[in-house]
């Protein structure tokens, strides 16, 4: 394989990995609702689910660009270039 294929490999595979947001970073958003969830939930009068919703909504919107590679989520695969 000379360098021309292995450079064309590796941005083959850099487009099929995303960064994951902040909120896939925050152990609180991708499990049970806090404690803090349900004191919110019971002063607006909502589900404890919703109150996450809401508290992780601008993390899910947020990229964590500076995320190490370890982190990030595959997209999409392919087993030829072709696709």
């Amino acid at each position: 394989m000379n360098l021309r294929h292995a450079a064309a490999l590796a941005l083959v595979g850099w487009y099929l990995i995303l960064p994951p947001s902040d909120a896939d970073l925050d152990s609180s958003c991708t499990g049970a609702p806090t404690i803090m969830d349900y004191i919110r939930s019971y002063v607006r009068d909502q589900s404890a689910t919703r109150a996450q919703f809401e508290r992780c909504l601008p993390e899910s919107e947020s990229i964590a660009t500076d995320a190490p590679i370890s982190k990030w989520n595959q997209k999409d695969s392919c087993q030829t270039l072709k696709g």
